[in-house]
């Protein structure tokens, strides 16, 4: 099994339990490096980083983990901003990540993109 960072366990929308297809939402780390859960049907659980990169496999959700990227990289987003910008920038972004998330379309990476400038 490929190894998950905790950057990518972060940015993962959910991670599923293999064992049983449990859903659970990542909800934090905590200071000693334990990672905290939100698991479907349970509640709140406490795991090691060791045990969720073992047990779990990572369902990316590639319009947040665009969304984050793109916002660490921009610094106002209050402009108004056309679709033909929008498009524009949403190629660029598609280029540079498509690299190392495989799966991404650029159709994520526009709707992330507008979605940021279209916020209120």
């Amino acid at each position: 099994m490929e190894k998950i960072d905790l950057t990518e366990m972060i940015i993962a929308k959910a991670l599923q339990s293999k064992k049983d297809g449990r859903m659970a939402t990542f909800k934090n780390v905590e200071q000693d490096g334990t990672i905290v859960l939100d698991m479907e049907r349970i509640g709140e659980r406490k795991f090691s980083q060791r045990t969720v990169e073992q047990g779990f496999v990572a369902h990316l959700d590639n319009q947040s983990l665009v969304d984050g990227f793109v916002r660490r990289h921009i610094d106002r987003t209050d402009l108004e901003v056309s679709d033909e910008k929008c498009f524009d920038m949403s190629c660029k972004v598609y280029d540079l990540m498509s690299r190392r998330f495989k799966d991404l379309t650029n159709v994520e990476c526009y709707k992330a993109i507008r979605g940021i400038f279209d916020e209120d």
